[in-house]
């Protein structure tokens, strides 16, 4: 599966083949696929946009900030990963953290991943965690921190790294589905 980077507004996400190395270390190992890096990372200039990026409301609807970074910069035929300094989300109490989203946009459509660099943390796990989604997994239903779907992962928390059997047969049926 090929992932497109884009850095927002000259926010520096670090070294992208080490954390596309981390993420693949979770799945290929467990899922018997990984993922790799389509292009350049590309810088997108977005005016209107400030430190905090808002988020879609549900995962099949970019938001308004989302459709113009989008808009800015997309690379066909990859899963499009966004840098953004923080993400907002009204609906989350102001001391949470929100490390990363990802948006099908339309039923169907593109998969947009955004991922917040000032949130600290593994963005490799973050980076995982997200391609999860893009995969059809959905987060996991009990609180279980060995978990890579785990929804909610509080600062200073490691996000967890086990795929089930179930997750990766999904995973690997999404792929084939997404591929050319």
């Amino acid at each position: 599966v090929t992932v497109g980077f884009h850095a927002v507004n000259g926010v520096s996400p670090g070294s992208i083949l080490s954390m596309l190395q981390g993420a693949n270390d979770i799945w290929k190992p467990q899922a018997n696929m990984g993922f790799s890096q389509s292009g350049e990372l590309r810088n997108v200039s977005v005016s209107g946009i400030g430190e905090d990026v808002d988020v879609a409301l549900t995962a099949v609807e970019l938001s308004a900030e989302q459709s113009s970074i989008v808009a800015a910069s997309t690379q066909t035929g990859s899963i499009n990963v966004y840098f953004v300094n923080r993400i907002k989300d009204a609906a989350l109490l102001p001391e949470k953290v929100v490390r990363g989203n990802a948006v099908q946009h339309g039923k169907g459509g593109s998969w947009f991943i955004f991922i917040a660099v000032a949130a600290g943390g593994n963005n490799s796990g973050t980076l995982a965690h997200e391609l999860g989604h893009t995969l059809g997994l959905p987060h996991t239903s009990e609180s279980l921190r060995y978990r890579l779907m785990e929804g909610s992962v509080e600062t200073g928390v490691v996000r967890g790294t086990t795929i089930t059997p179930e997750e990766s047969l999904e995973a690997r049926k999404k792929a084939k589905e997404m591929s050319p």
